[in-house]
């Protein structure tokens, strides 16, 4: 007879319970023997409800469903099949325990239950079937970092880099101690012939022997060459002057040189003027009284006005006499040339003024006249 539903332990079946409590102590004692010595054991929860995962809180179960499995984490069992059985051999130890707890909880979980558990076991899977898998539960810790990796191939040599810096050279090294002098080797074989060496200095001469007899005396030798030149005696005395020669040819006429002249005329004790040529210049001058020490000039050759000098244009570049005249307001200047021409220039003389503005004019040049034949001494026929 089957008894009547009842409250489930939230540990399971019978069974099951033994198995969550064994493993929740041998969880409990890992994480003692493990918390000083593996920091990622201790940090990881192993309790009852971790092993077993999370049951229903009491009063959630109700009656068993049709079909629904009782055991926590069990998978839904297809028509006409059982699941495992709970807290049997076949369920798989937690992966979270440590090695040596892994052991002994291995060796539990593979001793058989008694059998009054595994007939009530067997009950409870007789009256229940399995409900719809739960919702997925949260994600666990991350478990430890595994063990690294095989090393991968060596990739490509890599392009060779640019040649670096030279280095400062090194201090030199202490000299090493001399070693021992080695064997003597073999005897070499012989060499070749040298050469010849240089004809030696000559000797000092002898002592002069003693003189040997007078020879025969030997017929007289040709006579010998004139000997040189003697030197040049000494000037004699100079002799007397010899006749003056002809005279020369007269030489060619040099270049005229400058032509200077001077005219001076006084018309009166209270003035003179005066007329002056030198280096091809003209000037005309009046001193007041006459004889004073001080002569006016004005320059009669300026081709234009000079300040307050007037211009005398025309002036014959060749003059070579000049003479000056006076009468009255009117005074005249007049000059010769190389070639024979004369010119002359007019100057205002009126009072105490004393101007000459005009232009040269050319006068008739003079020729030479005919003369005339001397006259008789004698009477005429």
């Amino acid at each position: 007879m089957i008894p009547g539903r009842t409250p489930r332990s939230p540990f399971g079946p019978l069974p099951g319970r033994v198995t969550w409590l064994r493993g929740g102590a041998l969880a409990s004692l890992a994480l003692v023997l493990t918390g000083f010595t593996s920091p990622t054991a201790a940090v990881v929860p192993l309790t009852a409800a971790t092993l077993a995962g999370a049951p229903a809180a009491p009063g959630d179960e109700g009656p068993c469903p049709e079909g629904a499995p009782h055991e926590p984490g069990a998978a839904a069992a297809g028509p006409g099949q059982a699941g495992p059985p709970s807290g049997g051999v076949d369920e798989a130890p937690p992966h979270y325990l440590a090695a040596d707890v892994l052991g002994r909880y291995t060796e539990s979980r593979q001793q058989p239950a008694p059998l009054a558990q595994q007939t009530e076991a067997e009950d409870d899977r007789a009256r229940c079937q399995r409900g719809p898998t739960g919702p997925k539960g949260p994600a666990g810790p991350k478990g430890p970092t595994g063990p690294t990796g095989p090393a991968g191939p060596a990739g490509p040599t890599g392009p060779a880099g640019d040649d670096g810096v030279d280095g400062q050279d090194g201090l030199d090294g202490v000299a090493g101690a001399t070693g021992a002098a080695g064997a003597p080797g073999p005897a070499g074989p012989t060499g070749a012939t040298g050469a010849t060496g240089a004809t030696g200095e000559t000797g000092q001469p002898g002592a002069t022997g003693a003189a040997g007899p007078t020879g025969a005396t030997g017929e007289a030798g040709a006579a010998g060459a004139a000997g040189p030149a003697g030197p040049t005696g000494a000037t004699g005395a100079t002799g007397e002057a010899g006749a003056t020669g002809a005279a020369g040819a007269a030489g060619a006429t040099g270049p005229a040189g400058p032509c200077s002249d001077i005219d001076s005329y006084a018309p009166s004790s209270a003035e003179e003027f005066h007329a002056v040529l030198t280096d091809g210049v003209a000037f005309a001058g009046r001193a007041v009284p006459l004889g004073g020490p001080v002569i006016v000039w004005q320059d009669l050759t300026n081709p234009v006005t000079a300040g307050t000098d007037p211009a005398n244009p025309s002036f014959p570049a060749d003059a070579c006499a000049i003479g000056i005249e006076a009468q009255g307001d009117d005074a005249y200047v007049h000059v010769v040339t190389t070639a024979g021409t004369v010119w002359r220039t007019h100057g205002d003389v009126n009072g105490a003024g004393f101007v000459w503005n005009e232009p040269w004019v050319q006068r008739t040049t003079p020729a030479p006249v005919v003369l005339r034949g001397p006259k008789p001494s004698g009477p005429l026929d």
